[in-house]
């Protein structure tokens, strides 16, 4: 015959389930230690894209700038010029393509 265990019934159920919550708390703690890494290393990528596009748009602003000043440059006649060969290139572009 077996004696009754004297331990409260929360106490005996959590001493059975002891080890295996204590190998799921480990998992849980190198996961989380590996999902940490892969956050740093995302935002490490993030930073470096976000730098390269303010480069890109800071070159497009650039070339923005030089082509506003150029067209200012010009008299009214010599941008109607213009115009007037960049739509015979355009319309002999679709003609031909």
């Amino acid at each position: 015959m077996y004696r009754p265990h004297t331990l409260p019934a929360q106490q005996l159920y959590l001493s059975h389930l002891r080890p295996s919550l204590a190998q799921d708390s480990q998992r849980l703690k190198e996961r989380q230690g590996e999902v940490q890494a892969e956050n740093i290393e995302l935002l490490e990528r993030v930073m470096k894209q976000r730098k390269q596009v303010q480069s890109l748009v800071q070159g497009l602003e650039n070339v923005v700038a030089d082509l506003d000043a150029s067209v200012a440059a010009l008299s009214p006649e010599e941008v109607d010029a213009l115009r007037e060969e960049f739509r015979e290139v355009d319309h002999e572009m679709r003609v031909e393509g």
